[in-house]
């Protein structure tokens, strides 16, 4: 026997067919992402088409979270950072259809006119960093112990990417709220629990100097950082 369902239940399965949409464009656009990285930094992709993704077999022994579990936090952070600065180095040839930062934080907007509190403060510094960014690259956008690979003698490889388009610093700051709250919050033994996020991003060596500029003609490369006074 049929039933009619009520507003509430149609209201959540329209809910959970629109979020299943987003995250399928997601995954399909991070999929296109890994093939224009063609390995470089990246698990290399083996094959694909419109709905899957082959990539190849990474196997080796290490694990980020192991490494963080073990003591050796900054070692964690100093491969997130070497993995993130390759993936933003520009390649030949265009990236693919990529989501601006922008366009990411758009539903911050209205938590944050309904809620209040933390969400309003962190979406007015939010609009502030996004009127203003300093260099633009292709970014990985979840960057964390778990999307970087131990590859072996490949190095370690990132996956899952979101696909973004943004300032560089986003794909660094994601690092520091991993792997876990406990370990984000923990001050470092020679610093003051007062340590900035930009001090401990640097102690990690996250702090680089913009990745290098494409030879003429190539495009992927956008900074708007002001010159050397």
């Amino acid at each position: 026997m049929l039933r009619t369902l009520t507003e509430d239940e149609r209201s959540a399965r329209a809910s959970a067919l629109a979020d299943a949409k987003v995250r399928e464009e997601e995954e399909r656009r991070g999929g296109r992402l890994m093939a224009w990285w063609d390995g470089d930094g990246a698990a290399r992709v083996l094959a694909r088409d419109d709905r899957a993704l082959l990539l190849e077999r990474i196997a080796g022994p290490r694990t980020l979270a192991a490494m963080v579990a073990a003591g050796d936090d900054d070692e964690a952070s100093r491969i997130l950072c070497a993995v993130a600065g390759r993936l933003h180095v520009p390649r030949r040839g265009p990236p693919p259809e990529l989501v601006p930062l922008s366009r990411w934080f758009e539903a911050l907007a209205p938590a944050a006119r309904s809620q209040g509190g933390l969400l309003a403060e962190a979406d007015a510094a939010a609009r502030d960093l996004l009127a203003d960014p300093r260099d633009t690259v292709v970014l990985h956008g979840d960057i964390h112990h778990g999307n970087v690979l131990d590859a072996g003698a490949r190095g370690w490889l990132a996956i899952d990417p979101k696909g973004l388009l943004g300032e560089r610093t986003f794909d660094f700051v994601n690092i520091l709220r991993n792997p876990d709250a406990a370990t984000a919050l923990a001050p470092a033994a020679d610093e003051p629990a007062a340590t900035s996020a930009g001090s401990a991003a640097e102690g990690a060596g996250c702090v680089m100097s913009p990745p290098p500029r494409p030879a003429p003609g190539v495009p992927g490369w956008r900074s708007k950082r002001p010159p050397a006074r």
